[in-house]
């Protein structure tokens, strides 16, 4: 029996922006006293394992839909992450390169280290594209991983 699965509801790319947004959120150490400041830590740690960045998360905006990207996280004013959430399509009309671009002649965040990371539920077999615009794959297996590693005893 598969047990329940969080996209099974968020189906459209916009409802899953607002999961990684809310996880993200969390992360913020205005809410380091709640416990679901961990699951939030863990999860944008998880995305900058992907770059082998190991800072300590001081600090986290979270930017939706900005430029038309889909989520932009900026982390501890030193990152600019860009995240392209993908449900059933894929990579098209060079899009990560135009949003890389998009960032780094935007003037709040032209001296930023830009990460990218290429969000997508299902598994995909092809990602030299993706790999080629600089982006790291966080796919299935890894969101996955993000859920088995959450403490268990998580409470509003």
């Amino acid at each position: 029996m598969e047990s329940p699965n969080i996209f099974k509801y968020a189906t459209s790319e916009l409802s899953q922006d607002a999961v990684i947004c809310y996880f993200a959120e969390w992360a913020n150490p205005t809410y380091k006293e709640h416990p679901m400041h961990k699951v939030g830590q863990l999860f944008v740690q998880k995305m900058l394992d992907k770059w082998d960045v190991t800072d300590t998360i001081d600090k986290v905006e979270v930017h939706r839909q900005y430029k038309n990207i889909d989520v932009l996280l900026i982390i501890n004013d030193k990152y600019a992450m860009i995240i392209e959430d993908k449900t059933y399509s894929s990579e098209h009309s060079n899009q990560l390169n135009k949003y890389k671009e998009s960032v780094q002649t935007d003037g709040k965040f032209k001296d930023h280290e830009i990460k990218g990371i290429y969000f997508k539920k299902s598994n995909q077999s092809y990602l030299e594209n993706i790999e080629k615009s600089e982006f790291r794959p966080f796919l299935r297996a890894d969101i996955l991983s993000f859920i088995k590693s959450c403490p268990e005893n998580i409470t509003d």
